[in-house]
């Protein structure tokens, strides 16, 4: 699926599907085992992000990097545990790293959610390949809130939160903001399905499907400058509604 060795590579993915499968063939499975593949297969020179958002901080719940929970699968659960990840520093929009770069992603300021002063933005300096396991890229590519602050669009606006993260075994106060829509606009962000057709023309995409389960890898660069030049231009990619 044009994954190689020394890759940046982001995988969001859901295993529920894949752990009934095996249930089924009565075999178990290893988020062990498929970390350990992981890594091996990117190798020494590449890095690995897993998405392990948890929106708690902003219901005041204080964040700890080593055990606030991934709200986004349990594959980021399974890494939380395994020392060779470390933990960026949003505690809205963390990731789980491992690789050549980990420590350097770790310290990126990420002081706004959707900045490129991020993980994100690391991704996409890096011509970053995404793989989505058995979930539609297209409603979870969090990259389009990255365009839509980057383009400033006129339906989010900037909104802090503040809480406790705990450092060196302290709580101490942070603030870090988000460009958020208005809750009570029952729209929300949509992409549309034209973005495959986009990214095929371009050879940025890739999908196949194994015993049901399917994935797909992206482009994160073409993909993100696709959606951004949408955005600007004519919305006929991403919407609001």
């Amino acid at each position: 699926m044009g994954i190689c060795k020394g890759d940046t590579l982001q995988v969001s993915s859901s295993f529920l599907r894949i752990l009934l499968l095996y249930k089924k063939k009565n075999k178990d499975f290893s988020f062990q085992n498929f970390l350990k593949f992981l890594k091996k297969f990117i190798g020494n020179e590449g890095t690995i992000l897993l998405p392990a958002f948890n929106w708690d901080f902003c219901k005041k719940i204080p964040f700890d990097a080593n055990k606030t929970l991934s709200q986004t699968g349990a594959l980021s659960n399974y890494a939380l545990k395994d020392k060779e990840f470390v933990r960026t520093k949003n505690p809205i929009y963390s990731f789980l790293v491992y690789g050549k770069n980990s420590n350097y992603i770790k310290s990126l300021k990420h002081f706004s959610c959707f900045n490129t002063n991020s993980p994100f933005g690391y991704l996409l300096e890096n011509n970053g390949k995404i793989l989505f396991i058995d979930v539609d890229y297209k409603k979870a590519l969090t990259l389009v809130h990255v365009a839509e602050e980057e383009v400033n669009v006129e339906y989010r606006y900037f909104k802090l939160f503040s809480g406790k993260i705990k450092k060196n075994n302290l709580f101490n106060n942070s603030t870090y903001k988000m460009f958020v829509r208005d809750i009570s606009d029952k729209r929300n962000t949509k992409i549309s399905t034209k973005l495959d057709d986009l990214l095929k023309k371009k050879n940025a995409i890739s999908k196949q499907s194994i015993d049901g389960i399917n994935f797909t890898v992206i482009n994160s660069k073409v993909c993100y400058e696709i959606m951004k030049n949408d955005l600007i231009n004519n919305r006929k990619i991403v919407n609001f509604f």
